[in-house]
């Protein structure tokens, strides 16, 4: 099971990232996170009728991997029925108010239906979401591993988002057993060759 796999990789990244976190974060901590999350993703799907704005549905993608990953956290408080992410992905939906209600939903195995349905309105399948995933959980590792909580990290990578980096390897990798380990390599030399 698919999302079984990356709660167990998300469990990992946080005891990387904050090994306390099962005793010093609440699932509020983790949802205000996705509330974060949910507004980036509005941003980029051009919510704001008052001004002009053009959607981008690449950073979409890449903000609801970002909620994903906040969301699995939650997951690891509670019993969560991962089939209500697996079995959705059948249902197109609204975005800006798929993205809307998942910032606004407490309850985890809804908010794994509207991501499954969000994901699905956006022509990704399970697959293709498990390994964005895994890209930006990989890059999140790197991160932490280069100086991202103490701040010395740099994000812009020759005027690009390392997000952006990150998803440009990642299509030219095969989604195989060696999938996180190239892409760490690859991300280590592009960063070691930054100016």
């Amino acid at each position: 099971m698919l999302s079984k796999l990356m709660f167990e990789k998300q469990c990992k990244l946080n005891d990387l990232t904050f090994p306390e976190w099962r005793e010093k974060l609440t699932p509020n901590d983790w949802q205000r996170a996705v509330v974060v999350e949910a507004g980036e993703a509005l941003d980029s799907l051009a919510y704001k009728w008052w001004k002009k704005q053009n959607i981008d549905l690449e950073n979409v993608k890449v903000e609801l991997i970002d909620i994903l990953h906040f969301v699995l956290s939650l997951a690891a408080y509670e019993d969560a029925d991962f089939s209500n992410f697996e079995n959705n992905f059948n249902r197109e939906v609204e975005l800006k108010d798929s993205v809307l209600a998942i910032a606004k939903e407490r309850n985890i195995d809804e908010i794994l239906k509207l991501l499954a349905n969000s994901f699905y309105t956006l022509g990704l399948s399970l697959e293709d979401v498990f390994k964005a995933y895994m890209t930006k959980n990989v890059l999140n590792e790197f991160r932490q591993k280069n100086g991202y909580k103490e701040g010395s990290y740099k994000k812009m990578w020759n005027g690009r988002e390392d997000n952006e980096v990150a998803f440009e390897i990642a299509l030219k990798l095969e989604a195989d057993e060696n999938f996180e380990k190239v892409l760490f390599n690859e991300l280590e030399k592009v960063y070691g060759g930054l100016k």
